[in-house]
């Protein structure tokens, strides 16, 4: 089988659809059939306006056409022994293309008793007619998808358009006289070929023709939505809405920041601060200026006479400690607002020999309120009076000398307490006869050992424990 050419198709443009159906499976097989004579060809198209197949054979040179038409009509193989009897053969030949050219005719298919698709080994597509004593058979190929839709197109899609046109012009095409449908579909043809696209648009536009369409796809394929045809299509009128106006975006809040390990660890466990005692009335009208508790930054550190210590936090000088409590003449009862005081006596009465008992009793007063309100102290804020009660223990005539020597600090205000009071006034304390004394000898051992008494010297650094009474 030769391969279909573009020559050969553009042949089958100027021949008729010829129609036929396949009785068992009730299909419509539409074809188109070409021959000549002069070089004893035939080409058959078929179509079931899906795919499209073809087939072209060459009777010439070769003896298909011969061998087939034996096949079909079971006549047995001639060998032509002499000149004569091959002439005879070819024209034989001849005569089997111009009877299939003629049954392939509008007027051949009606007299076509059998029309019949036969299973082939050697084509996609094979089927057989046959009329009285003539049997024939096609075996075609499928020409492809692409190939299909542009011989489907081109062959019968297009000019079915362009006929539908014609007939809705002219009224009723089977009124007209041969002659007449001839002009107007040359005239048609000629207007269309100029520019295909504009006459498509020109015939589908028409609201008659796309209507009837219309209503004939549906009925077709057994739709139950059948809508009326019209023959005029009204403008629609087009309500453009408001543009709408944009809604302002509320604001959103920021997201968090990042939580560290340790701040979640501190606010997951706070540290629980003790609750306030109330301090009697007694003690709100004699209590002396409360001493806070000394913070690691903000904490007043001792003059260069003081031991430094390189770790822990920097501790309160002994001049704070004992000018923090001033001497009246009723004796506070507490050190400061949140920790137990000391109990002192009046400054105009201090001697040596009232010393010892005011150390007794301070150490005991200390001693019993220490154990009762050891549970309000926190680790964080250590008392003052504990850390420092060997200081304490000093004769108070000793500690008001020191305390007169080095004025005292700015005291650190603790958050957490009340406002700080004023600090009173001190007044200058009348030394005895035997403080006199025992500074002189103080002062002569100096000069004799050779030590300078000038205040820019060198302090010695604060002896611990001290001398006992």
């Amino acid at each position: 089988m030769e391969q279909l050419s573009q020559e050969q198709l553009g042949e089958l443009l100027s021949k008729e659809w010829l129609v036929k159906i396949d009785s068992e499976n009730s299909i419509p097989y539409l074809f188109k059939f070409n021959s000549s004579t002069a070089d004893s060809t035939c080409l058959i198209m078929i179509t079931d306006t899906k795919s499209v197949w073809v087939e072209v054979r060459v009777a010439l040179n070769s003896s298909q056409i011969a061998r087939r038409w034996r096949t079909c009509n079971v006549i047995d193989t001639f060998i032509p022994s002499s000149a004569e009897e091959e002439d005879s053969e070819k024209a034989w030949r001849s005569s089997i293309v111009d009877n299939l050219s003629k049954i392939h005719t509008p007027g051949g298919m009606n007299i076509v008793s059998s029309f019949q698709v036969i299973e082939s080994n050697f084509s996609d597509f094979a089927l057989e007619i046959e009329f009285e004593e003539f049997k024939w058979a096609w075996e075609t190929h499928f020409t492809g998808h692409r190939n299909s839709a542009e011989i489907i197109s081109k062959h019968l899609v297009l000019p079915l358009i362009s006929f539908s046109h014609i007939s809705f012009i002219s009224g009723s095409p089977g009124q007209m006289t041969e002659s007449e449908l001839e002009k107007m579909i040359d005239t048609t043809a000629r207007n269309a070929r100029r520019s295909i696209d504009t006459h498509m648009k020109n015939v589908v536009s028409k609201p008659l023709i796309t209507t009837s369409i219309r209503r004939l796809t549906a009925m077709l394929n057994f739709s139950n939505k059948l809508q009326p045809i019209l023959s005029t299509a009204e403008a629609p009128e087009l309500t453009i809405p408001p543009f709408p106006h944009p809604k302002v975006r509320a604001t959103t809040p920021s997201k968090p920041h990042d939580i560290s390990r340790n701040r979640t660890r501190r606010e997951s466990s706070p540290v629980e601060t003790p609750p306030k005692r109330a301090p009697s009335p007694s003690s709100r009208e004699n209590s002396p200026k409360p001493i806070a508790a000394i913070d690691d930054d903000d904490s007043a550190t001792e003059s260069s006479d003081a031991e430094p210590e390189p770790d822990g936090p920097a501790k309160p000088t002994l001049s704070e400690l004992v000018t923090s409590a001033p001497i009246h003449s009723n004796p506070p009862k507490s050190f400061n607002s949140k920790s137990p005081g000391l109990q002192t006596t009046s400054g105009s009465d201090v001697d040596s020999s009232s010393s010892g008992r005011s150390r007794k009793k301070v150490e005991e007063s200390y001693t019993s309120d220490d154990e009762k309100s050891g549970h309000l102290r926190s680790r964080n804020r250590p008392l003052v009076a504990r850390e420092y009660q060997i200081q304490i223990c000093y004769p108070l005539d000793r500690l008001r000398r020191k305390a007169q020597r080095y004025p005292l600090k700015a005291a650190v205000s603790d958050p957490d307490s009340s406002p700080a009071r004023p600090v009173a006034k001190k007044k200058k304390v009348e030394s005895s006869s035997e403080d006199s004394e025992e500074e002189r000898r103080k002062r002569v051992a100096k000069l004799k050992s050779g030590g300078a008494g000038a205040r820019g010297s060198v302090r010695q650094p604060l002896k611990r424990g001290g001398k006992r009474f």
